[in-house]
């Protein structure tokens, strides 16, 4: 791996964390997030789709943790029923983001 990738990688875990932090924040609240939250969980979309659109190790990670960003806002702007969307969407990427550091370490 040259340097430039692993830059890239690098800012592809940040933004993924980052974005697994707000995800935390909106669960652990049941949703009842103030705007700027759901204005912090807004901004990440960008990133995160840049980085399902490349073809990176962290590509389809990005993509679950992308749809669990917009399921989660839906759930904290008030649809009830995103919740389940979010929470499995979460555990697609967790799954994912621990089999990639499994073969990351070995």
């Amino acid at each position: 791996m040259n340097l430039q990738q692993l830059q890239q990688t690098k800012a592809a875990t940040e933004v993924i964390a980052k974005a697994g932090s707000i995800l935390n924040a909106i669960d652990k609240k049941n949703g009842k997030v103030d705007r700027a939250t759901i204005e912090r969980a807004e901004a990440m979309k960008a990133p995160l789709l840049q980085i399902a659109l490349s073809m990176n190790i962290y590509a389809v990670s990005a993509r679950h943790t992308l749809d669990a960003l917009n399921n989660a806002i839906a759930y904290a702007e008030g649809d009830g029923t995103a919740k389940q969307r979010y929470l499995d969407a979460c555990a697609r990427a967790n799954e994912l983001n621990r089999r990639i550091n499994e073969v990351s370490v070995q």
